[in-house]
């Protein structure tokens, strides 16, 4: 004879096993009709911003004005994106810095698998760049968020994704100027992303996301020209005062070093039978950071594979 606990149990696992069987089935069909729903949204973007157009899109430079909070200053410059589809993306900025007549120039390259960098300064006063960390883990790190910037960008401007990406109908968000429509977006190397469609033009009109934001290390600085051995000592003391900054922020757990960001698109005009953005602006925890004003885009200008490898 089986004993009560034993007949309890039965009819518990009787009762449950449809239960959870029930409940799986309604959330796979609910994530079906998420992902429908994101496919139907995003293919009334793609024709809003120029459809058959948009899709022969398949290379796009983009020449921009620059303002960008750096530390307690603001700097300015001149900043020129440059896509070749599908995976290929350099960023080059030239930037007047808050010191005598100092600029700074950045590349930043995404060559499929591949990221490199570089930096070069010109005009007076001392400036330290940071070299890349030899940390293996750190590279790695530095090459998803590369990646992830250019897959931001790339969907953000033209609704186009490596295939392996995921979407899915995330509710509505309402703002001062509309609502909008919101779909998640997750992929490799822990890409994960809100797009928010506005609800009457269906135009992207912002993306969020969280990531580590850029640690600005304040230094003081000459404005007048120095000696070698002075930039020497200079050099040698900002590395330490690095170093030093970025073992404390390690002790610290990845996720709580991240940051809300807030990417914003507007003033859409047509280029060429195609909608983009002529106004991106980036905020930092509700903080703007950094803003673009697009001067000029060029759609499916001549762009050779190589340009994007690291010369030697």
């Amino acid at each position: 004879m089986k004993s009560i606990g034993s007949l309890v149990l039965g009819i518990i696992l009787t009762l449950t096993v449809p239960t959870t069987a029930r409940r799986a089935a309604a959330m796979v069909a609910a994530l079906g009709d998420q992902t429908q729903q994101a496919k139907e949204l995003l293919e009334q973007a793609r024709q809003a911003l120029g459809g058959q157009r948009l899709d022969n899109v398949q290379s796009l430079s983009i020449d921009c004005k620059l303002q960008r909070a750096m530390g307690d200053d603001q700097v300015s410059g001149d900043a020129r994106l440059e896509f070749l589809l599908p995976d290929k993306f350099m960023q080059t900025e030239t930037i007047n810095l808050p010191m005598g007549d100092a600029t700074l120039t950045r590349i930043i390259v995404v060559n499929g698998d591949q990221t490199w960098e570089d930096s070069n300064t010109s005009g007076s006063g001392t400036i330290v760049i940071k070299k890349p960390s030899d940390d293996p883990r750190a590279r790695q790190s530095r090459q998803n968020q590369l990646r992830n910037e250019r897959a931001r960008s790339l969907l953000s401007l033209l609704l186009k994704s490596p295939a392996e990406f995921e979407f899915a109908y995330a509710g509505e968000a309402q703002a001062d100027d509309g609502s909008a429509d919101v779909i998640d977006v997750k992929g490799p190397a822990n890409f994960a992303a809100r797009l928010f469609l506005d609800k009457k033009s269906h135009y992207p009109l912002m993306m969020s996301y969280k990531a580590v934001a850029p640690r600005i290390i304040t230094r003081s600085f000459s404005n007048t020209v120095v000696n070698r051995e002075q930039a020497e000592k200079h050099a040698a003391d900002t590395e330490q005062h690095v170093k030093e900054a970025e073992q404390e922020a390690a002790k610290t757990p990845a996720s709580q070093n991240e940051s809300e960001y807030q990417v914003r698109f507007a003033d859409y005009k047509a280029v060429d039978g195609v909608m983009l953005p002529h106004k991106i602006t980036r905020a930092i925890d509700g903080k703007v950071n950094e803003e673009l004003e697009v001067q000029k885009y060029k759609i499916n200008p001549p762009m050779k594979p190589d340009r994007f490898e690291k010369k030697k």
